[in-house]
Parts: structure tokens; C-alpha cells; sequence
């Protein structure tokens, strides 16, 4: 399908604006690069900051976005340029000192490539994800801020620093004014003409008028073209790598700036990394981040076989290339222009008026603090907000990293103070409302109902770290001994815990380990060592046990209970207790009695239910596999007295769960045929019988329903 003149306009536009704003910038990557004793050699660092934008306008054509831009950038540029600047002190002749440079720049443009395609890896690439949304909001603010800064150097030719403040209000002249003209006039019409038309015809029509000053009597006396127009950039110069020179002395000096080179490739990987997951932000989409850093690890390799610097993707000239319509064609079109400086088209810029460019800088600047500062305030948190000024601050005074570290740090000290205020117990309750699953008798459970109190129940959840851990010492006072006999502290749950926690916890045993409180502790895989260090506490062996799951610490503070107040519980079971001794003879003619080994089944999951069982002594485990991989769940422990396997007896389903015998045990059976005879013979026993079952299965519902609303 050919493309319509509108889109050729568009993709035009949108090429022109990005690729000025895009050498521009380059051209003063390439000064930066080579100052101080490499200054004479300026048009080499222009070349080499050229070479990193020509490759970097190609990257849109493999990236999955193809409005991206990537170039050189003031993070690893900034690290590349100050050690450099150690070269005038390394005595060598200019000639070497030139050659040593360059290898420099050709080695660490082969580092990150080998880096990013390291981390290229979807584990990798992804982790930065994690980085919370103020970080990421303060990032983006600070590109506009920079951006706002950036438009003012740009117009004024002086560096926007908190040092070149007091210059700039002083030096500053009419030029500034049209620059936020040109700003003011993209704002008032951005909502009549679509980006893709209003930027190209603000910067022709600015730069029209500022020559047409220049040239007419209209301009004052002291009106210097400097001031108004970019400076003819100087010639660029090219020595590509195979064309270096180095002996012995000259590769141990390239040799000596390897660890310059794994901090650049860092701070390059950290930066690409951010740049694409704000502009996830910024463009609504998600990237593949792993396909990104391959892309970016050929342009790498690419610019380091021409000797050019890295080309990292530049969020400013992305989010520009696409509000302006543009995409990959415009991104080659912004390239041409690097390429024609390369060949010696370097007077055209030189016709450019500062304003123009700055103001189209300033604006897009100025709407990026909008939407990221003025606009995010109306959905943040107010500590969100300040988190994203202070980012801002620091980027302003410290550049990117400083301000991605600060933000970092914030983002944790943040998370920190608010994880502590969290509840960190989802259940807080004691012995006499939540109970294990063993089915007890009715006095039993009288006196589990009736000092139960004295038994506090606590679940903790999420990572226990100092801040919360100081939360659980706070639950365990002085008054604890008081009024409590045990505590089970159910930390299955847990996802981890920190030695700062563990500490925490060795000084609440400490603290009671002279007193009657016993401590049952529940421990998952993820803090099992730990917690089972807590036995090596002085003292705290008769007052601790491990539990691996909150049922069977239930089991072990109840029995310690009923022992403790033994006197005073009548002795009872389910069926000796009923009102129906006076048929038990007559009941038994229809049992059979079957002796169980330990660790016996006596029925399985999934088997057809046409017993039911009366326990005559000894204890079961009622079991249910949950996970196929892991151990079954204990449903319920019953002992002599109880009735299991009433429920799928009367209603004929399999069995839902195994009973396996935890000591030698004795049951009596009844089966169907049994019941079927009983209901001819003896139909007001059946009745009864019925009756007894219909009260067992409301007690296992009762047990269920507990345990499903309290744990739930």
C-alpha cells in the first residue's frame, strides 16, 4: 500500500525535529567526551558521538517499538568522559593519547555489548519491574525536568546548573524570551493541529523569522548572530579501530581503564533498563525486555566495529519521535542527519535558530513535568508525591544514577515504615474457640471451652523482618505470664523471616522462660531453620515445641490442658454417654469387632462405604490427600467412643478420606446388610441409631465449619 502524503509529511516532521534535537545533543556528548587535554582532538569525539546516533536511529526497526530512538547518553558518557580526563597526567604524547582514547571508547561500546546480551536473559531483564511506580513516575519527571534545563542551554548556550543560575538571569537576553514564546505558542495550539504538523512548522517558521531578523535592519546594533543561531560545528574526524596503534605501554593504559569500562557498561545496562520501563509508562505497552537488551547489544557491537560510542535508548527522543507522529522511517530520517554531518554537511546547522529548537524542548519538558508531577498528584499517595519531588531534586542536582539510587533507597526506607504498620496477624484468638480436629468427648470439650482462654492462638503472614518482629515482642509484655499458660505462634504462613526477627524472638523466650507459659511454634519449609533455632535458647527446652502444622500444635496445647486440669474433667465418651445404654446389648447383635494393626487403613479414599465404624479403643488419623506431591491433611483424630465413616455410609459416595490406625486399635462394624436387618427387627433402635449419627455428623460439621471460618 503506498503511502499517503500525509504520512510522508508526518514521518518527515517527526525525522526533523528528533534529529536535530538528536544532534544537538550528540555534539555536545562529543565536547563533553573530549575535553581537557583531548579538546584538540574535538572532532573526533563528534565522530564518535555521531557514529552512537546513526546506529542508534536503526534500533526502531528491530525493536518492537518502532518509534524507538537510542544515542549516545549523559550517564555513560559522563563516566567515560571524567576518566578520560585522567589522561593528561599519564604523560603521554598527544598522538598516543588520541589512540589510547579511542581504544577506550571502541573497548567499552564491545563491554556492553557482552553485557546486555548477558542480561538478556527473561530472569534478568525483568527484574526491573520491581521497581516501584514512584521511582519509575520520578524518573520520568526528571527526563522532563532535564529536558526543561536542557532547552535553556540549548537557547542560551549557558549550562543549566544550580552554579549557572545567577549567570543565566544575568547573561540571558532576548533570545530566552522567544524561546518561551516558541513554548507558550505550542501550548496554545497543541489542541487545535496534531504534534506531527505543529512542531516542524513552529521550528520553520521560528528559524524563518530569526534570520529574516538577522538580515534586516530590524535587528539592534548589538544583535550577535551567536546568540540567536547554532554555531558551524567544527569537521569531524574518523580513525577507525583497525587503524589504531598501540604498543606494550599504550595496552596497559587501555588495560588500566577496564574497571571504567564495567562501570559504564552498568551504569549504560541501568539506564536502558529504566528508559524502557518508563517508557512502558509513557507508551501504555509492555516490552519484551529480554528482545530490547539483544537489540541494544548488536547496536552496541555495531557502533563498536565503526569505533563509535553506545547507542542506549533515549526515552526524551522516543517519547518525542512518537508524539510526533513518527516511527522507524523517522528515526532513519534523524540518522540522515548524523550521517551528513559525517560527511561534511555541517553548515546547515548553522541556520537553526537556538529558540526554535530550545522552545520545542522546552515545551516538551515542561509537559512531561505536567503529567508525571502536576497530573500523578490527583492519584498518589502524598508520600508518593514527595518521593517523586525528592527524585527530582536529586536528578537535578546529581544527574540519573544518583537520582535512581536515592529513589531506590526512599522507595525502601518507604516500604519499610509502611510494611511495619501492617496487622501482622491475620488470626488472633485462643484454645476456647479454635480446636484442633481430634473429636473429643462433650466434657471434654466442656473444659477446652472453659480454659481455653488461657491459650492465645497467633498466625502470622508475609516476610517478618525487625520492623514487624518488634510488633509480636510488643503482643508479649510482662503481663503475659499473668494470665496465659501456652502460645502457638503459627508462622506456617510465613515467607520468611530476617536474624534481626530471630533475635526478637530468642528474647521473648528469654524473657519467660522462668515462667509456666509454654510455646508451641508452627513452622513452614521457609523458616524452619530458623525457628528451630530458637532451642538453643538458654533454658528454653521445657517450654517450646516445633509443630509443622497448626492442627497438631492445637492437638499438643489441648492435651496439655485436659492434663493440667485432669481432676476436674469427669471421664466420657461419645457413645457411653449417650441415652441409649440401655439398648447397647441388644445394638451390639448387629456388630462385628475387628482388631486394627498401628499405621493399619482401615478404609481408603475412594472406597465404597458400606461400613461404619464404632472406635472401641485406640486412636485413628482421618486423612485427605490434598496435594498429590505433599503429605495427606489430618481432617480429624478420634479415639475410643467416636463414630467414623457415618457420613458416605448413608449417603453411599466413596469414601472422601483414608482412616489409618496411629496405635493398635479395635472397632466395631456395622455393615449395610446389618443396618438393613436392624430396621426390620428392631426399627425404634434404627431410629435411635439414626439419631446418634444425625448428632455425629452435626458435630464434624460444627469442627468443619469452625476451622473453615477461622483459618479462612
Amino acid at each position: 500500500m503506498p503511502a499517503r502524503p500525509r504520512d510522508i509529511v508526518r514521518q518527515v516532521g517527526a525525522g526533523l525535529v528528533v534529529g536535530i534535537t538528536g544532534v544537538i545533543f550528540a555534539m555536545t556528548y562529543g565536547a563533553l567526551l573530549f575535553a581537557g587535554p583531548l579538546e584538540r582532538f574535538l572532532g573526533y569525539g563528534m565522530t564518535i558521538t555521531l557514529l552512537a546516533l546513526l546506529v542508534g536511529s536503526l534500533v526502531g526497526f528491530f525493536s518492537r517499538e518502532k518509534a524507538m530512538m537510542a544515542g549516545p547518553d549523559s550517564n555513560s558518557t559522563s563516566v567515560l568522559a571524567s576518566a578520560l580526563a585522567g589522561l593528561g597526567t599519564a604523560g603521554m604524547a598527544p598522538g598516543d593519547m588520541l589512540h589510547v582514547a579511542l581504544a577506550v571508547v571502541f573497548c567499552t561500546s564491545l563491554v556492553c555489548a557482552a553485557t546486555f546480551r548477558l542480561l538478556s536473559r527473561p530472569t534478568l531483564a525483568n527484574a526491573v519491574r520491581f521497581v516501584p511506580f514512584p521511582v519509575m513516575a520520578g524518573f520520568l519527571a526528571s527526563t522532563g525536568w532535564l529536558l526543561a534545563g536542557g532547552a535553556l542551554t540549548i537557547i542560551t548556550g549557558i549550562p543549566f546548573t544550580f552554579e549557572g543560575a545567577a549567570r543565566l538571569a544575568s547573561e540571558a537576553g532576548p533570545e530566552l524570551g522567544a524561546g518561551v514564546l516558541v513554548a507558550l505558542t505550542l501550548f496554545a495550539l497543541s489542541t487545535r493541529l496534531p504534534g506531527s504538523v505543529l512542531m516542524p512548522v513552529v521550528i520553520l517558521v521560528a528559524s524563518i523569522l530569526v534570520n529574516l531578523m538577522l538580515a534586516s535592519a530590524l535587528c539592534p546594533g548589538d544583535c550577535d548572530p551567536a546568540r540567536w543561531l547554532f554555531p558551524t560545528p567544527p569537521q569531524v574526524s574518523w580513525l577507525p579501530p583497525w587503524q589504531l596503534k598501540l604498543d606494550g605501554d599504550m595496552l596497559l593504559a587501555v588495560v588500566g581503564f577496564v574497571p571504567t569500562m564495567l562501570v559504564v557498561a552498568f551504569v549504560a545496562v541501568l539506564a536502558v533498563m529504566l528508559t524502557l520501563a518508563s517508557l512502558e509508562i509513557e507508551l501504555k505497552r509492555e516490552f519484551d525486555l529480554g528482545h530490547e537488551l539483544r537489540v541494544h547489544a548488536g547496536a552496541a557491537a555495531t557502533a563498536a566495529a565503526l569505533g563509535g560510542m553506545i547507542a542506549s535508548a533515549s526515552i526524551s527522543r522516543t517519547a518525542l519521535n512518537r508524539r510526533s507522529g513518527g516511527g522507524a522511517v523517522a528515526a532513519v530520517l534523524a540518522g540522515s542527519m548524523a550521517l551528513a554531518l559525517l560527511l561534511g554537511a555541517n553548515q546547515l546547522m548553522g541556520y537553526m535558530a537556538r529558540a526554535a529548537l530550545g522552545g520545542l524542548v522546552l515545551y516538551l519538558g515542561l509537559l512531561m513535568l505536567r503529567q508525571w508531577v502536576w497530573e500523578v498528584r490527583e492519584t498518589a499517595r502524598p508520600v508518593e508525591l514527595l518521593q517523586i519531588l525528592l527524585i527530582v531534586a536529586i536528578t537535578a542536582r546529581h544527574g540519573f544514577i544518583a537520582g535512581f539510587g536515592a529513589g531506590v533507597l526512599i522507595a525502601c526506607v518507604t516500604f519499610v515504615v509502611t510494611y511495619s504498620r501492617i496487622p501482622l496477624t491475620d488470626l488472633a484468638t485462643h484454645l476456647g474457640i479454635l480446636r484442633s480436629s481430634v473429636v473429643r468427648s462433650s466434657t471434654q470439650e466442656e473444659a477446652l471451652a472453659r480454659y481455653g482462654e488461657r491459650t492465645r492462638i497467633y498466625r502470622l503472614s508475609g516476610y517478618v523482618f525487625f520492623g514487624s518482629a518488634n510488633k509480636i515482642d510488643g503482643m508479649f509484655g510482662e503481663r503475659l505470664a499473668a494470665d496465659t499458660d501456652a502460645v502457638i505462634m503459627d508462622l506456617s504462613k510465613v515467607s520468611g523471616i530476617d536474624t534481626s526477627a530471630v533475635t526478637v524472638f530468642q528474647r521473648i523466650l528469654r524473657r519467660h522462660v522462668d515462667s509456666s507459659v509454654h510455646f508451641h511454634l508452627v513452622h513452614g519449609p521457609s523458616v524452619r531453620r530458623q525457628m528451630e533455632s530458637l532451642g538453643g535458647v538458654a533454658g528454653a527446652g521445657k517450654s517450646l515445641s516445633f509443630h509443622d502444622s497448626l492442627d497438631r500444635a492445637l492437638e499438643a496445647a489441648e492435651e496439655d490442658l485436659l492434663v493440667r486440669h485432669e481432676g476436674e474433667i469427669p471421664e466420657g465418651t461419645q457413645m457411653l454417654t449417650s441415652k441409649a445404654l440401655d439398648w447397647r446389648s441388644p445394638f451390639e447383635d448387629y456388630l462385628e469387632t475387628r482388631e486394627v494393626a498401628e499405621q493399619e487403613t482401615l478404609c481408603r479414599e475412594g472406597d465404597r462405604s458400606d461400613e461404619v465404624y464404632f472406635v472401641e479403643s485406640g486412636r485413628f488419623d482421618v486423612l485427605k490427600q490434598v496435594d498429590l506431591e505433599g503429605p495427606p491433611v489430618r481432617l480429624a483424630k478420634v479415639r475410643h467412643g467416636a463414630l467414623v465413616g457415618e457420613l458416605a455410609f448413608y449417603s453411599g459416595a466413596p469414601r472422601s478420606a483414608s482412616i489409618v490406625a496411629t496405635m493398635a486399635s479395635s472397632v466395631r462394624v456395622m455393615r449395610r446388610d446389618a443396618l438393613e436387618r436392624m430396621r426390620k427387627e428392631r426399627p425404634e433402635l434404627a431410629t435411635q441409631f439414626d439419631h446418634m449419627v444425625i448428632r455425629s455428623v452435626a458435630g464434624s460439621l460444627k469442627r468443619t465449619t469452625q476451622m473453615v471460618t477461622m483459618l479462612g
